[in-house]
């Protein structure tokens, strides 16, 4: 099948890229950033915002189905800059459905959280996934809507959104303290991320028919933000010490797990890798990063670490 990717070089983008083209579809990166590698012979990247909706419908057509992975995410960080995360997400996502629609495009996956808490992105989630629904309810679309925790691995930024796990990282393999938000108890569901992307995938394009509904993907993994700390510090072997800060805007210290349709309903899958396997292969991965560019992603955090 021929896939369009918004935000095909995100984090998660990056990684249902590669799970698409591992199956052999084909696949239009449309993102904002430059690419920074090589495109191969199934994959042509094309530099967009989907804020432009002339421009994203311009190469919309041709395609079979879209993953709508593009967004402006942050808890504190986009109380700064609402309407930028306004435009962004909600506007962006409703150029996604409606280029679609005109050039016949009836297969969109959309991605929201599942944690309402009272911030601006949450906000912007909920109306995406409310847009989403009502058009796969009334313009016969196949809108299919996915939430889902936390999912971590290889490629993850680290700024200048703040992720728990790619800095907690970063921060044991210079031996810095790990800096948690309150105390810690905040529990959270792990989902690796070639995990979340065959998932998706197969959700995306291979379940048929399903009923028009919220899907969420249901993980075994649930642990406090404390314990990932522990356990990175001891698969990393890093002397790091744990340093409590206080807690941001727009987050809560308890989580409430909501739960919507599993997605194990209609595809037969579900998280599998173990925390210890992909954490250890996440660390892999920013081991190979430099020293010197670790040490600026924590300066860019105030950490005071020496060259």
């Amino acid at each position: 099948m021929n896939c369009l990717i918004t935000g095909g070089l995100g984090f998660l983008g990056t990684h249902i890229t590669k799970e698409l083209l591992q199956r052999g579809h084909t696949v239009t990166v449309y993102d904002i950033e430059a690419a920074n590698f090589n495109q191969s012979k199934n994959c042509k990247i094309v530099k967009g915002d989907v804020r432009d909706y002339d421009h994203l419908v311009s190469h919309l057509d041709k395609n079979d189905v879209v993953f709508h992975m593009s967004g402006l995410l942050g808890t504190s960080e986009l109380f700064e800059n609402p309407r930028e995360a306004i435009n962004t997400n909600i506007h962006g996502a409703l150029n996604v459905i409606l280029g679609c629609n005109k050039v016949g495009i009836k297969r969109i996956l959309i991605p929201t959280k599942p944690n309402e808490w009272h911030n601006v992105y949450s906000a912007t989630s909920l109306a995406i996934q409310k847009l989403g629904l009502s058009y796969s309810e009334y313009i016969d679309m196949d809108i299919r809507v996915l939430k889902f925790w936390n999912v971590y691995g290889p490629y993850q930024k680290t700024h200048p959104i703040r992720k728990a796990i790619p800095l907690f990282i970063i921060q044991a393999l210079e031996n810095r303290p790990i800096e948690i938000f309150g105390d810690g108890s905040q529990e959270i569901e792990l989902i690796f991320s070639k995990d979340f992307s065959k998932i998706a995938v197969d959700f995306t394009l291979y379940s048929g028919k399903i009923e028009n509904e919220i899907y969420e993907i249901h993980s075994s993994i649930r642990l406090t933000i404390l314990e990932i700390a522990h356990i990175i510090i001891k698969i990393s072997g890093s002397k790091s010490e744990i340093k409590h800060i206080p807690m941001r805007i727009g987050e809560k210290v308890g989580t409430s797990f909501h739960r919507n349709q599993d997605i194990k309903t209609v595809i037969d899958l579900k998280p599998e890798t173990e925390i210890t396997i992909g954490l250890e292969r996440t660390i892999d991965f920013y081991k190979s990063i430099s020293k010197n560019k670790r040490q600026k992603i924590l300066k860019h955090y105030g950490d005071k670490a020496e060259k």
